[in-house]
């Protein structure tokens, strides 16, 4: 019976699992495979990585037609932007932060259907402007802002919406010595 068994090379056997293991990630689709870059983009576009850099910010120094090409080659190699690296370049969270009162009855305050309208419309632009939501609830007692101010101390919200407060209050005046947006 081992007469029949064909006998590899070292150099073989580990060229043909580098083969096989490739294959494998490649059909499963399971990270082998690296990310796709700007570069690549680039490269699949006829442009150079600044100017896919710039077109994927939509840079008012290119031409509206280069923008487009870049993006739909880009979309149809299945780019996906690094939030991460996007966040460190800019020194922006592209969140914002959503105050509400937290109530010392139990009921949350989106029980209140002026709360969740507000919020819809608040998601929505948002949105649209690439930015995400983050709901803070403002507490009770001698520190109501400390999760809002700590939030954007901590680069977390790039701005903050209240909700809940008269024009006069005493919150809404520290914010504003705060200079936040």
């Amino acid at each position: 019976a081992l007469s029949n068994t064909v006998r590899l090379s070292f150099f073989e056997t580990s060229a043909l699992e580098c083969i096989a293991k490739e294959f494998l990630y490649e059909l499963f689709d399971i990270g082998m495979a690296r990310k796709l870059t700007r570069n690549d983009i680039a490269k699949a576009a006829g442009v150079s990585p600044s100017t896919v850099s710039r077109a994927l910010a939509g840079s008012e120094l290119l031409p509206r037609a280069t923008i487009d090409r870049v993006r739909e080659v880009a979309k149809e190699l299945g780019y996906q932007p690094n939030v991460l690296a996007r966040r460190l370049a800019t020194n922006k969270s592209f969140q914002l932060g959503f105050v509400v009162p937290r109530e010392g009855t139990g009921r949350g305050p989106f029980r209140v259907a002026y709360y969740s309208t507000i919020l819809d419309g608040a998601v929505a632009e948002a949105d649209r402007h690439g930015y995400s939501i983050s709901i803070l609830p403002m507490g009770a007692g001698e520190e109501p802002l400390r999760n809002p101010l700590n939030a954007v101390a901590g680069k977390q919200v790039d701005g903050l919406m209240v909700l809940g407060q008269k024009r006069d209050s005493v919150h809404l005046q520290i914010l504003a010595d705060q200079h936040l947006p």
